[in-house]
């Protein structure tokens, strides 16, 4: 079965807004075995709208479009459908109750053009909206697409999700009696996109997306395994992981902080962060973590070499005679950052973000690291030369919580330029 997604909205194209719907019934569809085939964005015009649904109609036997059925004048999607599908449109009385009563709830007098949401094509079965006024329709196709399926769904994402999950879901499953897709995700960090598609490329025949996906976000790849037969998903991701080695993170799809959270919550830890050229993003992913109280004790950006030396209490003469970014600089802070907030773990960054500040000693996107635990000390160097200054960032601060990952995990950090040594806890 081909199945399309279709999102209207003038704004999805003007850039004033993203389309977030196809990924959301993307991985929905996808878990059902309804993959789809293409998804498209359309303006809000309905020569526009009637081009692409008669397009998607006559490829696809079921196609949801999303937005547009609103009370407004280029709410436009329900009246184009009807007219495509050949299902005319008549006022539903339920719906009309449904709506004053809605209205009356909120105690607000409704406006006439709410009554549109009324219409319903013929044959159509409306799904209910819990958290809002649009409601859904599934739309059975006469005359031209005589057996094709239009789906339509209201365009805010909550009011999407509900409906999808609460309605379409179970009506989908009972339809076409889908069978249980079974998935990982299987996280790694560490290896670009392409070294990743080397190590596996042998375990699935060529172009089967559908049982091994790669996903590359700019800051990990992920390895999407799916199978109707959970024993095939357990062998292949046994393979996989025996491939991946310690550059796998998770299994279940985790971002590299949640899984960092669990791991100092699970051991009772605690962690503070210094920062310079990342800026504040690594305390960032830590404390958008619910719980994070219970594991993160405080985060210093210090930018200037002023603030590395008041606040970290990092030897002025290291700075002068090793640079603000360098590896002792990097330890310093670490060391000040352990000595003053007494955490079990502190880490620590500084580089040079650009797209200004490099040389050929130091170019743009030279990063050192610094982790101070129990174990010691460890420094890292990364050189992210590609990207501009928000992508060296944001590598830059997944590169740091993959350090101290290694070492919540239990996973030696590489010693290429690394120290080790009998740093205390806390003096």
């Amino acid at each position: 079965m081909k199945v399309e997604i279709v999102t209207v909205g003038t704004e999805l194209l003007s850039g004033h807004k993203r389309d977030a719907h196809t990924a959301y019934l993307g991985r929905h569809l996808h878990a059902l075995g309804l993959d789809p085939s293409y998804a498209t964005s359309v303006s809000d015009d309905a020569d526009d709208i009637r081009t692409l649904l008669r397009t998607a109609l006559s490829r696809s036997e079921l196609v949801f479009v999303c937005g547009g059925l609103g009370p407004t004048l280029d709410d436009i999607s329900r009246e184009v459908s009807a007219e495509v599908a050949a299902c005319p449109l008549a006022e539903d009385p339920a719906l009309v109750s449904h709506l004053r009563q809605l209205f009356a709830s909120l105690r607000r007098s409704m406006p006439a053009n709410n009554l549109r949401q009324a219409q319903v094509p013929k044959g159509a079965t409306v799904l209910q909206n819990p958290v809002g006024s649009a409601p859904g329709l599934i739309i059975f196709c006469e005359a031209e697409f005589a057996g094709r399926i239009l789906i339509l769904l209201p365009g805010p994402p909550k009011e999407l999700h509900s409906m999808f999950e609460a309605e379409v879901l179970p009506w989908l499953h009972k339809k076409f009696s889908a069978p249980i897709l079974y998935t990982r995700s299987i996280m790694t960090w560490g290896l670009a996109e392409s070294a990743v598609d080397d190590l596996v490329k042998d375990l699935v025949v060529d172009g089967d997306t559908r049982t091994l996906a790669m996903l590359a976000n700019g800051t990990h790849v992920e390895l999407r395994l799916s199978s109707t037969d959970p024993a095939i998903l357990t062998a292949l991701e046994t393979k996989v992981l025996s491939r991946m080695g310690d550059y796998a993170f998770s299994t279940e799809g985790k971002l590299l902080e949640e899984v960092v959270a669990e791991l100092l919550i699970s051991a009772g830890l605690s962690v503070a962060v210094a920062e310079s050229c990342t800026g504040g993003r690594l305390a960032s992913k830590l404390t958008a973590i619910a719980g994070s109280s219970k594991f993160f004790k405080e985060g210093l950006v210090t930018y200037s070499d002023e603030s590395k030396t008041d606040l970290l209490e990092v030897p002025p003469y290291v700075i002068k005679r090793s640079g603000a970014v360098s590896k002792d600089t990097a330890l310093a802070m670490a060391v000040g950052l352990a000595r003053k907030s007494g955490c079990d773990f502190c880490l620590s960054v500084t580089g040079i973000a650009g797209p200004d500040g490099g040389s050929e000693e130091k170019p743009v996107g030279l990063v050192h690291f610094a982790l101070a635990g129990p174990n010691g000390i460890a420094h890292q160097q990364f050189q992210f030369g590609l990207g501009d200054r928000a992508q060296i960032q944001a590598r830059a601060a997944q590169a740091g919580l993959f350090m101290l990952y290694r070492a919540l995990a239990g996973i030696s950090i590489p010693e290429d330029g690394n120290d080790r040594g009998s740093l205390s806890k806390a003096s």
